[in-house]
């Protein structure tokens, strides 16, 4: 088993575990139950869809593996830490300018909460349809030609699809979409989603979890935490 797998199924180990740690946060509702048991089902979906990812698309739509040598730690670590951190800042000023805040979690449940959604979306939204949209059509619509038009294509089309369902839960759990709201889920939602596939074609898949988790233990772990007392 290569070493990008092993860190791939650690992802997974972790990911579980994090989703236990925070199981005591939900009530006997019927909502907070039934998220609870889409949550676990997720865990099987997107790892296989990752797994998939990684195995079969990821090589051929020109992606590096998790620790190709080629890759720097500046590649790998330190940009996409600056990257999430921008992010982050970019959410929390808006968050500041709008008059109606997004829910944030009380710690410790923020914690493994975070780092769960973090590591499943990453699994579905780069691993798979990055890799899997890239490789259909560079490889085998176009034949092996614009791979790197391909590759930006792609990932605006993910900032548009990660937008507009940014902006249905905007409305359902924070209110009503002001000019501020917007710009926010422009600028920082689709915004992100374009610099994370930025980050997992430089950098590997391991730099674009970097960007990942930053942002969201910035924002939503210590930024939310302060704003919840």
């Amino acid at each position: 088993m290569k070493t990008s797998e092993k860190i791939f199924f650690s992802l997974i180990g972790i990911g579980i575990v994090c989703h236990i740690f925070f199981m005591p946060f939900y009530s006997d509702s019927f909502q907070d139950q039934t998220q609870m048991i889409l949550n676990w089902i997720s865990i099987p979906f997107y790892s296989i869809l990752g797994y998939i990812g990684l195995k079969m698309f990821e090589e051929k739509a020109g992606f590096p593996d998790m620790l190709e040598k080629k890759i720097t730690k500046k590649s790998r670590y330190y940009i996409p830490l600056v990257l999430g951190a921008i992010f982050a800042l970019g959410a929390i000023i808006f968050d500041q300018l709008n008059p109606y805040k997004v829910p944030t979690l009380p710690l410790p449940y923020s914690i493994p909460y975070w780092i769960f959604v973090a590591i499943f979306d990453e699994f579905f939204w780069r691993l798979f349809f990055l890799t899997f949209m890239v490789w259909l059509i560079s490889v085998k619509i176009l034949k092996d030609n614009y791979q790197e038009h391909v590759f930006w294509a792609v990932s605006i089309l993910e900032g548009v699809i990660y937008m507009l369902m940014q902006y249905g839960m905007f409305t359902q759990m924070v209110g009503p979409v002001t000019s501020i709201l917007f710009a926010q889920i422009v600028l920082i939602s689709a915004g992100y989603m374009v610099a994370a596939c930025y980050s997992y074609r430089r950098g590997g898949f391991l730099a674009v979890m970097t960007v990942r988790l930053t942002q969201y233990m910035l924002y939503h772990v210590i930024y939310g935490s302060l704003m919840g007392i």
